[in-house]
């Protein structure tokens, strides 16, 4: 059992991870039980390995619709959990994903 001392200086693997998709994939493995993504209130939580699942749908989706690698796609969601999903998703296939806050005039 590890101490309280060695938990607070354990380094997370994805940190060494050589691109964040990379990292995505290591911290979803090794925290597969573990909640993601949750709302304040809890009444949306999922976890690292259901994020994983939900973001390959996601990306199979977008790559259905033609996003490929170095293609740009606007992203324009109220903070909400399906913007993670799908801002990580496009990620996933090498595209670069950007906000656009549907509070702009």
């Amino acid at each position: 059992m590890e101490s309280a001392t060695q938990a607070r200086t354990h380094r997370p693997r994805g940190l060494d991870a050589d691109t964040m998709t990379a990292a995505f994939q290591i911290t979803a493995e090794d925290n597969a039980d573990t909640p993601a993504i949750r709302t304040k209130d809890d009444e949306f939580t999922i976890t690292w390995a259901e994020y994983a699942q939900r973001l390959e749908s996601v990306a199979r989706g977008l790559a259905a619709l033609g996003l490929q690698h170095g293609d740009t796609i606007g992203l324009m969601l109220t903070n909400r959990p399906e913007f993670h999903l799908t801002d990580t998703a496009a990620l996933h296939l090498g595209a670069v994903p950007f906000s656009i806050y549907n509070t702009y005039t």
